[in-house]
């Protein structure tokens, strides 16, 4: 990645800046142990209280997500319906502000997700309490795997939200949708939801091309001290209004990127777009 030079801030505003983070930090860590150790538990419950246990993991979900969201003062704005479960949703993929912008609105989601977050210290527990399906995209014979816990997840009656890129991106275009991981609502006919996801930083601050999406070769600690440290995000989620279902999985990947990238919104553009080296 070529960085793009932002101003620089002063002693004084770096040190701000550094205690802002630090204070987000604990608080969202203490909100994960708050919501995560009692959804975890709700995990282990006996079959006959499992319905229960799912019904408080859904209202964790949501509540963590929207409290994240808060303590990190970013402003969610969603235009559209979210579907009713069950559902199968696929959006373009930003980097993992998008699991915790889609995890506020959404309901029941079981997220299709990188396998290196079931890793990450309390967030990847939380994670796996979910029933988060975790993939290897460096692992082309992963998706079997995945298809057969999406393929659970759908006779279960649950609900499933994949980014079909298979890749997050700094937000230039929408990359082509990968047919294979669609192969699941394909063959059982079931109509697909689409997202569009979209970040814009306030003034004076790095580009979300840069704070926000996460992509390339950025490391994920430096990257989330560098999004906390921000004065705040405008997030926004825009629900396509017609599903679309199709038996041939890569039409179907067609048709969900045409209506994804009508509704996306370039996040950066311009001379900006052309110094990004991107894929």
């Amino acid at each position: 990645m070529q960085a793009i030079p932002a101003p620089a801030p002063t002693g004084a505003a770096r040190l701000r800046r550094r205690l802002r983070a630090a204070e987000r930090l604990v608080r969202i860590g203490l909100l994960t142990v708050a919501f995560g150790v009692p959804a975890w538990l709700s995990a282990q419950l006996p079959r006959r209280a499992a319905g229960l246990g799912r019904r408080y993991r859904r209202w964790t979900l949501r509540s963590w997500s929207r409290a994240c969201l808060r303590v990190a003062d970013v402003r969610l704005t969603r235009h559209g319906q979210p579907p009713e479960p069950p559902y199968f949703l696929v959006a373009n993929h930003l980097g993992y502000l998008d699991l915790f912008v889609l995890g506020a609105v959404l309901d029941q989601p079981v997220f299709v997700a990188q396998h290196g977050i079931a890793d990450w210290p309390l967030v990847g527990r939380l994670a796996r309490a979910m029933d988060t399906i975790f993939v290897d995209r460096a692992n082309p014979q992963d998706l079997l795997r995945v298809n057969r816990a999406v393929e659970a997840a759908l006779d279960a009656g649950r609900s499933v939200v994949m980014f079909p890129e298979g890749t997050s991106t700094p937000g230039v275009r929408v990359e082509p949708f990968m047919s294979p991981v669609l192969a699941a609502p394909a063959r059982r006919g079931l109509p697909v939801h689409a997202a569009s996801l979209h970040y814009r930083t306030r003034k004076d601050e790095l580009p979300a091309h840069q704070s926000v999406c996460w992509w390339g070769d950025m490391t994920f600690v430096p990257h989330a001290l560098q999004l906390l440290q921000l004065t705040g995000v405008d997030a926004a989620v825009t629900f396509v209004a017609e599903p679309i279902q199709d038996a041939d999985r890569k039409q179907l990947a067609r048709r969900l990127w045409t209506v994804v990238d009508e509704a996306f919104t370039p996040i950066v553009t311009g001379e900006d777009a052309c110094r990004i080296r991107w894929p």
